[in-house]
């Protein structure tokens, strides 16, 4: 293999004995002798960079050697010449044949130019100093896996990887003699298009060095061997230049292979070299080297003395940010177990031998093809949740990865720059690397709506429950840490660093807004997901449109105005908008004027801007009539996190009386001063140029009168017109998701709290005690209240009171039992014979003992969302008024049950103050005296003492 070490050129007699050999040949002291090994360290010192070579290199630095003068090959230098009739090149055996290197490949470094090297060996004696010889050119390690998935469990089971699709085997001992030929592997060495595919889509290249070959092939090894070198890692991590190297080599190059075979099961995570990340991304100097291109090169290239002209191999050296690093590593595992990856690679693959025809069998769906690159290509989400079912998922394999990538988000000023930067600070070759809130919110889309479950309406209790429910709560949770951790560390700052300015943090949570906007209208839409042309199960299918369903019901009377004139009599439009709107010109001017009167009407109530198409939107969906649902909406979630976040920072008063306009959350609330005027012809809503940039040309069909040929100028203005209406469509199906996916969640999970989903068993049950209680309910629940106050608040991300309230009724399925009497003539009311209101009856249940029960649930819902408001921003870092009303809810509930004495009293506040870290109420370390004085305080407000009696 190209691995590198020190030559084994004294491989005699008294090399690995105490014998002793004289320096001169001449020389008979016993003072001029020494141990036979210290003549090998004396020819290749160990510290320096050239006593490293190849075997290829070794042989023609041997071979040079013997044609040199005697001095060269005397024994001083140490030199068995018949060494090399010993070495064994072709290694055969069938246990080699599954190489490390489908993985990952050497090859010789196409960026510097060919030349003569000299080696110190040569001219030791200055007897070759005017001479120089040809060596190999220097080697760089590249990515030769171009899939954009990662398959566990084909990894493993396959014994040629380097036949998987996507893979390529450069160099190793996997290339096996084939043809007989005597070199060996002629028939799998990649072809000059192979070569240039490689340097072109590999997202890593970096010279070779001993300390990262060893980590590359630390998974190969038996175990006894590995135990030996991790120890010997550990005792060299406390040298910080040995550190720094070991952070570049594991953490930039060698970490996605490593969680690739982490994943499908090689090794655990105890004798894995994954096991030295909590030292390396623990520590902020190596995380912010890892996020700078400049730092990330001098780490992995060359660390001797650098001869004239040899800059130009700091090129060799690229990868990606250690955030966008790891985020790739999970998605990339999760991706691969989706059963419809499976699918294609079962239906794609039928000779397993043959390396040419499983290239004519390429899939472009899994893997980079011509102009793609994981530098610059945002990966597909998954069609289907199988990974559930995946190795990866049910043996624990991606948590220790998650938790890596909290480490980075922990690091002081490492958070604010991957939000505000988008790659974290630095200047990367590649400029259009995706922007880091992209791919995280593309990684958070995973989970979303996965392990969908519906309530059992008929027939009799479930006969097998499936505990799939547990892996993916486990994947929302760990998401969700990752979440919390982003949202909490952005106003950290490196040492030596003025603090975050709040300006700073409104700019990196405005972009990471509008990232997971878009990714909830491309979720909404069903795009951006890995489509490989197999046609979708029916109930993938049906999974998909009882999430996404909707429905656009125009009627111009329902804005005060007489109905336009057209084909349909003026009647109302019902036109379906679940993945595309279909609609005729005519359609399109209606909507056009709908919107006009509809933003006019807002402007002159004095409500500014309001929600775009606020009534004209149907949504059918009941957990309780059976609809799909799923408890798991990451997106929502960390949308909803990081507001509040943002709203529980410390605004200055200074701030405060400056800007009239700092409470508007940034990005997402439209900020309209006072003196700006409001155009009626404008259909531009705040949210829909937003999410212009994420529209496609499907979303939107218009079927023109005139007919498709037209000219320029009316192609034009057809696009312009058909884009404004498809962004104000796909505004209004957002703002309607921020409020009904979270409220589908609370809806059933009250439901199945009162016993109504008996039918589904435990599992239902499970899901509902993870969902709603402490301490998981504030992962869950508590974030999807907040997502229905930010509706019900209004303004131009928000349906309003009124909507909600409606939506509120529709969820718990209470439509039509709690509106008022209506006079209807024959109808009397069952309770009074004299009334004169006649009664309407409420429509008939297929359970109708249900409904008090829904009543129950729809009324405890209502209050707790209008009373467990979040506290307002703080004024100050002593601002203690959130803490305050944490305290005064929690010691309220706690006393409402019982009386409790006074040490009881202080554990049931301070388990408030700890269930509500979402707010960014933190109890200051030396303050635990004042913390007790504030409990007293609020104590002596709400409760009256006891009188102790006589003891």
């Amino acid at each position: 293999p190209h691995s590198r070490m020190i030559p084994p050129w004294s491989f005699s007699h008294g090399y690995f004995s105490s014998t002793r050999v004289a320096i001169n040949e001449e020389d008979d002291d016993d003072v001029n002798y020494v141990p036979g090994w210290r003549q090998r360290m004396e020819v290749f010192p160990p510290n320096l960079h050239s006593s490293y070579l190849t075997r290829e290199e070794a042989r023609q630095l041997h071979k040079l050697g013997l044609s040199a003068p005697i001095e060269v090959s005397s024994p001083k230098k140490g030199v068995d010449l018949n060494f090399y009739s010993r070495v064994p090149y072709i290694l055969p055996s069938e246990r080699f044949k599954k190489s490390p290197h489908s993985l990952w490949g050497i090859m010789p470094s196409p960026f510097t130019t060919p030349k003569k090297y000299d080696h110190p060996f040569l001219y030791r004696d200055n007897v070759n100093s005017e001479q120089s010889y040809h060596l190999l050119d220097s080697l760089i390690v590249l990515e030769t896996d171009l899939r954009k998935q990662q398959e566990p469990d084909t990894l493993i089971h396959d014994g040629y990887t380097h036949d998987l699709l996507g893979l390529y085997m450069i160099s190793g001992v996997g290339l096996v003699d084939v043809d007989g030929d005597e070199h060996g592997g002629s028939a799998v060495k990649p072809t000059a298009e192979d070569w240039r595919q490689l340097l072109s889509i590999s997202s890593y290249r970096a010279p070779v060095s001993p300390i990262l070959l060893m980590l590359l092939l630390d998974p190969y090894p038996p175990k006894q061997l590995r135990a030996s070198i991790h120890p010997l890692f550990l005792s060299l991590l406390v040298d910080s230049r040995m550190k720094s190297r070991f952070a570049a080599s594991l953490g930039a190059i060698a970490y996605r292979s490593l969680t690739t075979l982490f994943c499908a099961g090689v090794g655990t995570e105890v004798d894995s070299p994954l096991t030295f990340t909590v030292q390396i991304f623990t520590t902020g100097s190596l995380v912010r080297a890892l996020c700078n291109v400049d730092a990330t090169r001098k780490l992995l290239g060359f660390d001797g003395v650098l001869n004239a002209g040899d800059e130009n191999g700091f090129q060799d050296v690229f990868t990606l940010p250690i955030a966008h690093n790891i985020v790739r590593c999970i998605h990339t595992n999760l991706l691969g177990a989706c059963k419809e990856v499976k699918m294609v690679l079962k239906n794609t693959v039928t000779d397993v031998g043959s390396h040419e025809k499983r290239k004519r069998n390429y899939v472009s769906a899994l893997t980079y093809q011509h102009g793609e690159s994981p530098h610059t290509t945002l990966l597909p989400a998954a069609p289907d949740d199988e990974f559930l079912d995946a190795r990866s998922t049910k043996h624990k394999r991606l948590p220790p990865i998650i938790r890596d990538l909290e480490y980075v988000f922990e690091t002081p000023g490492t958070a604010l720059r991957l939000l505000v930067n988008g790659n974290g600070g630095s200047s990367f070759l590649e400029s259009n690397i995706p922007q880091f809130p992209t791919m995280w919110s593309r990684l958070l889309r995973l989970a979303q709506g996965v392990d969908t479950q519906k309530r059992k309406i008929s027939g009799g209790h479930v006969e097998y429950e499936q505990i799939r429910w547990l892996e993916a709560y486990s994947l929302s949770l760990h998401f969700a840490g990752a979440c919390s951790k982003l949202a909490e560390s952005q106003p950290n700052t490196a040492p030596n660093v003025e603090p975050a300015s709040y300006e700073a943090m409104r700019k990196g949570m405005g972009n990471l807004f509008s990232a997971l906007l878009c990714e909830i209208k491309w979720w909404l839409y069903n795009e951006f997901i890995l489509d490989s042309g197999l046609p979708r199960s029916s109930r993938e299918t049906n999974r998909l449109e009882a999430l996404q369903r909707s429905t656009l019901h125009l009627s111009m009377s329902n804005l005060g105005v007489a109905s336009a004139s057209s084909d349909d009599g003026g009647k109302a439009t019902a036109l379906s908008c679940a993945s595309y709107t279909k609609m005729t010109e005519v359609n399109l001017e209606m909507i056009e004027n709908a919107i006009r009167i509809e933003q006019s009407q807002y402007q002159l109530n004095g409500a500014g801007r309001g929600m775009i198409m606020g009534d004209w939107l149907r949504v059918p969906h009941s957990p309780h009539a059976g609809d799909s649902l799923s408890f798991h909406l990451p997106l929502h979630r960390a949308l909803a996190r990081n507001i509040r976040s943002i709203c529980s920072q410390t605004v200055p008063q200074e701030l405060r009386e400056r800007k009239s306009l700092w409470w508007l959350l940034p990005t997402i609330d439209a900020e309209l001063c006072p003196e700006q005027s409001f155009s009626s012809e404008s259909l531009e809503h705040p949210l829909s140029t937003l999410l212009r940039p994420a529209l496609r040309a499907s979303n939107c069909r218009v079927t023109w009168a005139a007919g498709p040929d037209c000219n320029s100028n009316e192609a034009h203005r057809r696009r312009s017109r058909s884009r404004a209406v498809s962004a104000a469509i796909t505004a209004a199906k957002v703002i309607h998701s921020l409020c009904d996916h979270p409220l589908r969640c609370l809806a059933a999970s009250e439901q199945i709290t009162r016993h109504l989903w008996a039918r589904n068993g435990s599992t239902a049950v499970g899901m509902a005690m993870n969902y709603s209680q402490p301490p998981l309910c504030q992962t869950f629940k508590d974030l999807d209240m907040t997502m229905v106050q930010l509706s019900a608040s209004g303004l131009s991300i928000g349906l309003g009171a009124r909507r909600v309230f409606s939506l509120l009724l529709s969820r718990f399925d209470l439509d039509g039992f709690l509106c008022d009497p209506e006079r209807k003539q024959g109808n009397r009311s069952p309770t009074g014979a004299n009334m004169i209101s006649s009664w309407v009856s409420p429509p008939i249940m297929q359970d109708p003992d249900h409904a008090p029960a829904l009543a129950e649930a729809l009324f405890s819902t209502l209050c707790i969302l209008v009373t467990e408001l979040p506290p307002p921003p703080p004024k100050s870092s002593s601002d203690n008024s959130s803490i305050r009303i944490h305290i005064r809810r929690g010691l309220i509930h706690a006393l409402a049950v019982q009386p409790l004495t006074n040490s009881k009293a202080m554990e049931a506040a301070s388990m408030a103050v700890t269930l509500k870290d979402s707010t960014g109420a933190d109890i200051d370390e030396a303050g635990i005296s004042s913390f007790r004085s504030l409990c007293e305080e609020v104590l002596r407000e709400i409760s009256s003492q006891k009188s102790q009696g006589s003891r």
